[in-house]
């Protein structure tokens, strides 16, 4: 299920029950609990900043509701 899009003017955004994914270039990449430091697969919510093309999400875990930053391969929560 998608939850929610946002468009940075390069990449596409999902945040989606597997995770969140990105479209660029033609391709789809995901980032999960598998292959990230995501705390859960259910991402609510994604906002990307179109100027500094840093990524927001919302992620459901089994406590809280959890703010992570992606920029650029880094992630900080």
């Amino acid at each position: 299920m998608v939850y929610s899009l946002s468009f940075d003017g390069n990449t596409l955004w999902a945040a989606t029950d597997s995770g969140f994914a990105k479209y660029a270039d033609s391709t789809w990449t995901t980032y999960n609990k598998t292959n990230s430091p995501l705390s859960s697969n259910k991402v609510r919510f994604i906002q990307a900043d179109q100027q500094t093309h840093d990524d927001w999400t919302s992620v459901d875990s089994a406590s809280a509701r959890v703010v992570t930053l992606f920029n650029s391969g880094t992630w900080t929560q």
